[in-house]
């Protein structure tokens, strides 16, 4: 073999490796759905969905406040939410912080001309003891105070002043925003041991946890555990001090005598994003009408799946009924989807989607 046949042997030896070592070129779907769909593929919810007839406040909140990034999409039907006003078509908004992680809000503005007389907010009159539906969505910062003192300036109200809580010996302060259509928004604080100062802390971090208020506690694992598989990452107790107002803003000579039982749910653990059920113990709101689904408030989490095929048999096997069978829809920005919806023992509404052009 001749010098120069030999290196032409031995650089196309060096591309063949390369190509073999080099990762398989993804789709255009794959690289627009980003790095949080990945992180989130069947390890939690990758977005709260969050529906009101005016989406400012909100996304005041998330701007001035949390310090998140806002980006428009376009909606189901193409239309884009380029602008904050105008007409009566439907506009959307993915809110998240800078991280690009799960734990994304999609807000969406349904406009008087889509909402209809049948829009309905299941928790806007709600006190935080009622079951159904879904309560909060749960973020930490390093700065509970400043953050609430700042919603309070934007208009939003809250169940309590920032309120330090014992849980486990970590010492926590907690305070719950309340916004429009029953939208609450949990701000936790870990004062002892401190959090490591963060940009996004300074601000409040992307949502980690979202909170189902509900009656039956053993239905709840029977659907979460026993028919969609998920484990139970934490759950017992909890119980505050005497003689002192909590979080939920139930009075002081109530707050020690009502225990909280609750039980902290992923479809892994470690996973980026977690639900949590929470009992009252020792006094009874209103179970709040669930049937038809709420169509304002906190209205839906979003999980993606690598096999949606399993999700439905899991829930047919147990005759649970879907609110949606599995059907195509566009889904920005993630492109073609496939999903369905369902409905926990007291109406939160789950929806699971996995990619249709992989």
């Amino acid at each position: 073999m001749t010098r120069r046949n030999s290196i032409i042997a031995l650089l196309l030896a060096l591309c063949a490796l390369a190509l073999d070592a080099a990762p398989a070129p993804r789709s255009p779907v794959q690289a627009a759905v980003g790095e949080g769909y990945a992180e989130a593929l069947d390890r939690g919810w990758l977005e709260a969905v969050i529906t009101v007839r005016r989406a400012e406040p909100v996304l005041q909140l998330a701007e001035q406040v949390a310090g998140w990034q806002i980006v428009a999409v376009p909606s189901a039907n193409g239309s884009a939410a380029s602008a904050r006003t105008g007409s009566g078509e439907p506009r959307e908004w993915r809110v998240g912080d800078a991280s690009g992680q799960p734990g994304v809000l999609r807000v969406i503005e349904a406009r008087p001309a889509n909402s209809g007389s049948s829009a309905r907010p299941l928790r806007a009159s709600a006190q935080p003891w009622d079951t159904g539906g879904h309560f909060s969505v749960m973020t930490r910062s390093n700065d509970a105070e400043g953050r609430w003192r700042a919603a309070e300036a934007l208009g939003w109200g809250a169940w309590n002043a920032p309120v330090e809580l014992d849980f486990g010996g970590v010492r926590l302060a907690n305070v719950i925003l309340r916004g429009p259509e029953g939208v609450n928004l949990s701000i936790y604080e870990r004062r002892e041991p401190r959090l490591p100062d963060a940009p996004d802390l300074r601000g409040l971090r992307r949502p980690f946890n979202a909170m189902q208020i509900v009656r039956d506690p053993l239905a709840a694992r029977r659907f979460y555990v026993d028919i969609l598989k998920f484990e139970v990452l934490a759950e017992g107790r909890y119980r505050g001090a005497p003689g002192v107002v909590n979080n939920f803003g139930m009075p002081a000579n109530l707050a020690g005598d009502v225990a909280l039982d609750y039980m902290i749910l992923a479809p892994v653990k470690n996973g980026p994003t977690q639900i949590e059920v929470v009992r009252f113990n020792g006094i009874q709101g209103r179970a709040l009408p669930t049937d038809p689904a709420p169509t304002l408030g906190i209205t839906a989490l979003r999980f993606p799946v690598s096999r949606l095929a399993l999700i439905e048999e899991r829930l047919r096997a147990a005759n649970w009924p879907l609110l949606q069978a599995p059907a195509e829809r566009q889904l920005p920005p993630y492109g073609r989807v496939r999903w369905l919806a369902v409905s926990s023992p007291e109406g939160a509404v789950l929806e699971f989607f996995e990619l249709s052009d992989p």
